[in-house]
């Protein structure tokens, strides 16, 4: 049908074994530091008034729209350019799935993400599972990474912090490692013509303490990784308007294999079928 299985958002190693070796916290877990960096000077100095103070849930996954649209676009790397899609879950009030199959597909949900906006106001990214192949593989934090704050002042920011990942195979764990992360929100820059976008990336290090996973997750392989999104309000809706919020663009990967990284471009919510 065109449309490119086998992307997730925020999950994306999970497509291979290898993938896998990626890693996404509590306030009080060890190694976790905020710093407001006002130098050197950012675009984040300079951001529109639009995204300062607003509620980072209005675009991911977007409050409003999430239960009953989804978002389209076009994938443009590793392969030519194809359909890709992006979909959302409600688990409970603050917990949600992300999937990237198209949701009227018989593998609609064998791959997904769980995230969570908590209390606290941070969105949190807590496990990866892909039942899509002939094996079902998870890889799950401990302490769950962290990869935006619910609401932005408009000055550059970042936090880092590491968090514990463990690679199930069927159920059974095989690798134990740590993952060292940084979230940052970079500022606003211009992804298409006439779009202010909020720019924010997730940066990953995972070190695996012990593993046997074949082309992954073995005693002391490290992986890094690195995704970068683009946040927008000018997203087309289903009656044609410009004013969807949600994710323009992400790009990233695996920092160390080029065929395990992505370029998306979201253009447009469409109904799920059924809604």
């Amino acid at each position: 049908m065109g449309v490119r299985e086998g992307w997730s958002l925020q999950g994306a190693l999970a497509r291979t074994i290898a993938a896998l070796t990626r890693g996404a916290t509590s306030a009080g877990m060890v190694g976790l530091v905020m710093t407001s960096c006002a130098s050197p000077p950012s675009s984040a100095a300079k951001a529109p008034a639009l995204f300062v103070g607003q509620d980072l849930r209005g675009y991911y996954p977007n409050l409003a729209r999430y239960r009953t649209q989804y978002l389209e676009g076009d994938s443009y790397r590793p392969d030519p350019s194809h359909l890709s899609v992006l979909w959302f879950e409600r688990q409970d009030q603050q917990t949600f799935l992300v999937y990237n199959s198209p949701p009227d597909s018989p593998q609609a949900r064998c791959r997904y993400d769980e995230l969570s906006w908590w209390e606290d106001g941070y969105l949190r990214y807590i496990q990866t599972a892909d039942a899509c192949g002939p094996r079902r593989t998870e890889i799950v934090y401990d302490a769950p990474i962290i990869f935006l704050p619910r609401r932005w002042d408009g000055q550059p920011w970042h936090l880092d912090g590491q968090s514990g990942a463990r690679y199930y195979v069927d159920g059974t764990l095989r690798c134990v490692g740590t993952n060292r992360w940084t979230a940052e929100i970079l500022g606003v820059e211009q992804v298409a013509q006439a779009d202010s976008d909020l720019h924010w990336r997730t940066t990953q290090t995972t070190t695996w303490s012990t593993g046997d996973v074949s082309g992954g997750c073995y005693t002391g392989t490290v992986t890094h990784w690195q995704e970068d999104y683009w946040l927008t309000g000018r997203l087309l809706d289903p009656s044609g308007a410009r004013h969807g919020k949600g994710v323009q663009r992400t790009m990233g990967g695996n920092l160390d294999e080029h065929d395990q990284t992505w370029d998306i471009r979201m253009a447009r919510w469409v109904p799920l079928p059924g809604r």
